[in-house]
């Protein structure tokens, strides 16, 4: 069970894309999805796709704040 986790974190690591969210979540702390996407050339539903990717491998976790999804690192 604990293999399967780590080769999803690390599938998920695979990607340059998810790499660069995990590194601004790093240094910026949490931030919404627009924030995230705003700061990559591609298109807001390419980056919710990285996020959930994130999400289902337990590196992030998301709140929801009214009509915000905001993101961070999952402390675990």
């Amino acid at each position: 069970m604990l293999y399967n986790r780590w080769v999803d974190e690390f599938a998920a690591l695979a990607d340059p894309t998810r790499r660069q969210i995990i590194e601004r979540l790093a240094q910026q702390g949490s931030l919404s999805a627009t924030e995230i996407a705003v700061q990559f050339s591609v298109s807001p539903q390419a980056i919710s796709q990285q996020l959930k990717i994130l999400r289902e491998a337990k590196l992030i976790q998301m709140e929801k704040r009214a009509q915000q999804r905001i993101y961070q690192l999952n402390p675990s």
